[in-house]
């Protein structure tokens, strides 16, 4: 049996993300799976170079500096009610806030050349490690799929991954993920086989110049063939 399987599902994401950052040598790298992302400001990354050089208010909007001027009398001049304390308190932090970013931002005008983060002399490309890996990573799987090993390999026209495990949506059958990649890590094509027999999880015992050899969860055996895609039960 065999399936094919697009769209934007969390895995498609993963992959359009993994392809974008390694477009470039200054932001090529791995990404685990599970990736917490933060936009930082730029005096945060470059604290060297960005500095607000004043704290007055002077070159600030007009509506801005009179709204600061007015917030500041009414809480020192008047007697506002707690709640309205609280109030014009917290409004004021506010634009106390936005007005140092104002301030800092035209401290710092955006520089005329593009300051990176690494040096693309010094990028070398991570290990492609070939043959069977323990467990592994596929980039782009089906929700609850499950690897137990991944073959992978250099082709004329980039990597071949070739996954063995199970899938939720397929309980009790053993399941192949085989993905063609790209030389720019992108996803070219992507296959799903399912084993007919409901004999448990596949596992990758042995590769051969043709294809691979599986074991599933229950000790039947199978072949994958490269060329035709196609497995074969051997016991």
């Amino acid at each position: 049996m065999e399936l094919q399987w697009h769209g934007q599902h969390p895995g498609g994401s993963y992959s359009q993300l993994y392809m974008e950052l390694n477009e470039s040598p200054d932001t090529a790298q791995s990404l685990d799976w599970a990736t917490d992302i933060r936009w930082i400001l730029r005096e945060e990354a470059y604290p060297e170079l960005y500095t607000a050089n004043s704290d007055s208010i002077s070159d600030l909007p007009v509506s801005m500096a009179s709204r600061l001027v007015d917030l500041t009398n009414t809480l020192q001049s008047q007697s506002p009610s707690a709640e309205a304390e609280t109030l014009i308190t917290s409004k004021l932090d506010l634009l106390n806030t936005l007005a140092e970013k104002m301030v800092l931002s035209a401290a710092n005008p955006a520089p005329k050349e593009t300051i990176h983060l690494s040096n693309p002399q010094g990028y070398t490309d991570p290990i492609f490690i070939e043959g069977i890996i323990a467990g592994g990573e596929m980039a782009g799987l089906p929700y609850g799929s499950e690897l137990t090993t991944v073959w992978q390999a250099r082709t004329n026209a980039g990597y071949l991954q070739i996954g063995a495990g199970s899938s939720v949506d397929h309980p009790g059958q053993g399941v192949i993920y085989v993905q063609e990649i790209s030389q720019e890590k992108a996803i070219l094509n992507a296959t799903i086989i399912i084993t007919d027999e409901f004999d448990g999880k596949l596992e990758i015992l042995a590769d051969t110049p043709d294809g691979i050899i599986l074991q599933s969860a229950s000790g039947s055996q199978y072949f994958f063939n490269f060329d035709t895609y196609t497995l074969e039960v051997l016991n």
